[in-house]
């Protein structure tokens, strides 16, 4: 069991930032991306990421996941290491954790930006 600070989660080789970020993924079958699907980044971190999706997808399953922080859009190419039903409000959509592959320094420090902005706002309030 992890220990949270704030917004930080503090379990994992990365620490992980609790948030409400707008992004969308695709499955990256055979080199090809396909359609786009809009969704809900609900932590991140130096790792990985967990979000919301309106089907479950199954592990190992190759995504390339864009985050939209303001202006900017992070590119990450990452693959599911877990997926599990929403269960509150008869909801039909998953939960989906992702583990990064290859993410480049340019891509590390978006994320780590991120990950301080949204600390500071939590600090805020």
């Amino acid at each position: 069991m992890g220990v949270s600070l704030g917004t930080t989660i503090w379990k994992r080789k990365y620490p992980r930032v609790n948030l409400e970020m707008r992004g969308d993924f695709s499955l990256l079958l055979q080199d090809m991306e396909k359609e786009r699907v809009p969704t809900q980044i609900k932590t991140l971190g130096g790792g990985g990421m967990m979000f919301i999706s309106p089907m479950p997808l199954s592990l190992g399953t190759p995504l390339q996941i864009r985050l939209f922080h303001w202006a900017n859009v992070v590119k990450l190419n990452s693959k599911v290491v877990w997926s599990e039903p929403v269960v509150e409000n008869d909801s039909t959509e998953f939960r989906n954790g992702v583990q990064f592959d290859q993410i480049s320094n340019e891509a590390m420090i978006q994320i780590r930006n991120i990950m301080l902005t949204w600390q500071k706002k939590s600090q805020e309030t």
